[in-house]
C-alpha cells in the first residue's frame, strides 16, 4: 500500500518541487541571518517597504491572467496566456516608471523624493522581471516541468544570496540588496523563458481570444488577489506609519522565517495540487476527498513547525541572530498559528479557482481584507505592535477557518 502511494504521480511531482524548494528556500532563509551581521533593522525596513510595493504592483501587472495559466483548457491556451501576461506586465512597468519620474520631478514633496530616484526606479525594474519569472514558472508547472522549476529556483537563490552577502561585506547599502533581488529574478526570467520559447505561432487575434475567454475568471480573481496581497502586506505599511522602520525590519525578518515553509512547501504543493485536481474537476465527491486528504497531509507537515516556533522561538533567535534582533522571537511566536492554518487551508483556497467560484471568493476576500486592514489600522493607534499582531493573527485564522468550511459545504451540497 505504501509502495503504491509513493509511486503516485502527485507524490513524485511533489517530491521534485519539494526537494528543489527545500534547497532554494533553505539558501534564502540562511541569507537574512547572515545579512543581519551587516545590516541594521531600519535598513531591512526600507527593503521590506519596497518589497511590499513590488508585490502589489506585481500582482496587478498581468491583470491576474497568471491565475488562468495553470487551469487553461489546453496547452495552447496556456501558452497564449503566458505571452499575454508578459505583454500586460511590460505595459504596467512602463506606466509605473512614468509615474515615478513624474512624482520625482513634482514640486510637491512625496515619498518618491524621500526614497531617492535610484531606489524608486528599482521598483519597476523588479516588477518587470518578477512578472516574467512567475508567469513562466506557472506555465512550466502546467506542463509538469517540475525539475526545471527546481533547478531555476535553486540557481536563483544561490545567485541572490551570493550577491547580497558580498554587498554586505564590501558595501552594505540598500540599493545593492534590491539590485541582487532584481538580478536573481532577471536570471530566473531568462532561464524559464528559454524553456517556454517558441511553442506556438501566435497572432493578435489569439491574444484577443484569450482576453475574452478568460476575462470572467480574472474579473473576480484580480481584485481578490489584490486584496489578498494588500492585506498580507498591510502590516508593513501600518507599522511604518505608526511605529518606525526599525520595527518594520524586525517584523519583516519574522515573516521571512514564517514564509520559509510557506514558499518551500505550501506554494509548491499548491501547483501540484491544482495540476492534479483537474482529473477530479467534474467529480465533486472525488475532488472533496482528494482535498481533505491533501489538507490532512499539510496539517501533519505544518503542526511540528508551528509548535516549534511557538515554544522555541526564543532559542532559535538567540542561536542565529545578534542581540539587537532578539524582539523577532516575540513576533515569530504569535505568527506561528497563522502558519498552521495557512497550510491546512491551501487545497480549499485552490478549489475556489478550480471550480470557477471566483465571485464567491471575491466576496469573502473583500470582507476579510477590509476587516483585517481596518483592524490593524485602528488598533495601531492605541496598542503596541505586539498586541496589534495578535489581533491580526486572530482575525486571519478565523477567516481561514471560515473559507475552509465554506468550500466543504459547497462541494457536499453538489454531491448531495
Amino acid at each position: 500500500m505504501i509502495k503504491k502511494y509513493l509511486q503516485h504521480d502527485m507524490v513524485k511531482n511533489f517530491s521534485i518541487v519539494l526537494i528543489g524548494g527545500i534547497i532554494a528556500q533553505g539558501i534564502a532563509a540562511v541569507t537574512p541571518i547572515i545579512l543581519t551581521r551587516f545590516f541594521t533593522p531600519d535598513l531591512f525596513g526600507i527593503v521590506s517597504l519596497i518589497t511590499a510595493i513590488v508585490a502589489i504592483i506585481g500582482t496587478f501587472a498581468n491583470l491576474d491572467y497568471i491565475a488562468t495559466i495553470n487551469i487553461a483548457e489546453d496547452t495552447r491556451d496556456s501558452y497564449i496566456l503566458l505571452q499575454l501576461c508578459k505583454i500586460l506586465g511590460s505595459i504596467v512597468v512602463v506606466l509605473t516608471t512614468l509615474v515615478i519620474l513624474f512624482l520625482n520631478f513634482s514640486p510637491l514633496e512625496n515619498k518618491i523624493q524621500e526614497l531617492g530616484l535610484p531606489l524608486a526606479l528599482c521598483i519597476p525594474a523588479w516588477v518587470f522581471f518578477y512578472n516574467f519569472f512567475y508567469t513562466s514558472r506557472d506555465y512550466l508547472a502546467r506542463n509538469k516541468q517540475f525539475k526545471s522549476i527546481s533547478i531555476i529556483s535553486i540557481s536563483k537563490s544561490l545567485l541572490v544570496s551570493l550577491a547580497q552577502i558580498l554587498s554586505g561585506i564590501f558595501y552594505p547599502k540598500v540599493i545593492l540588496l534590491l539590485g541582487a533581488k532584481i538580478i536573481g529574478d532577471a536570471f530566473a526570467s531568462f532561464a524559464s523563458s528559454v524553456q517556454t520559447k517558441g511553442r506556438f505561432e501566435l497572432s493578435k487575434n489569439d491574444y484577443i481570444y484569450a482576453l475574452k475567454k478568460y476575462k470572467n475568471i480574472t474579473l473576480y480573481s484580480l481584485p481578490t488577489r489584490l486584496l489578498e496581497v494588500f492585506s498580507k502586506h498591510a502590516m508593513i505599511f501600518v507599522i511604518s506609519f505608526y511605529y518606525s522602520l526599525t520595527v518594520v525590519g524586525l517584523y519583516s525578518i519574522a515573516t521571512k522565517f514564517i514564509q520559509l515553509p510557506v514558499a518551500m512547501i505550501y506554494e509548491n504543493m499548491q501547483k501540484v495540487f491544482e495540476q492534479r485536481s483537474h482529473k477530479y474537476v467534474h467529480n465533486n465527491k472525488d475532488l472533496l476527498t482528494f482535498s481533505l486528504r491533501t489538507a490532512a497531509l499539510l496539517a501533519v507537515i505544518a503542526f511540528p513547525m508551528a509548535f516549534t516556533l511557538f515554544f522555541g522561538a526564543d532559542i532559535l533567535i538567540s542561536m542565529f541572530l545578534k542581540v539587537e534582533w532578539e524582539p523577532v522571537a516575540i513576533y515569530l511566536k504569535w505568527l506561528s498559528p497563522l502558519l498552521f492554518f495557512q497550510f491546512v487551508n491551501q487545497p480549499f483556497n485552490s478549489l475556489f479557482r478550480i471550480k470557477r467560484k471566483t465571485e464567491a471568493l471575491l466576496k469573502i476576500q473583500t470582507v476579510e481584507s477590509f476587516t483585517l486592514i481596518g483592524l490593524v489600522a485602528i488598533s495601531g493607534a492605541f496598542l503596541s505592535e505586539i498586541e496589534m499582531i495578535k489581533l491580526y493573527v486572530l482575525g486571519g485564522v478565523l477567516f481561514l477557518i471560515y473559507k475552509k468550511f465554506y468550500v466543504i459545504r459547497e462541494l457536499k451540497r453538489c454531491v448531495d
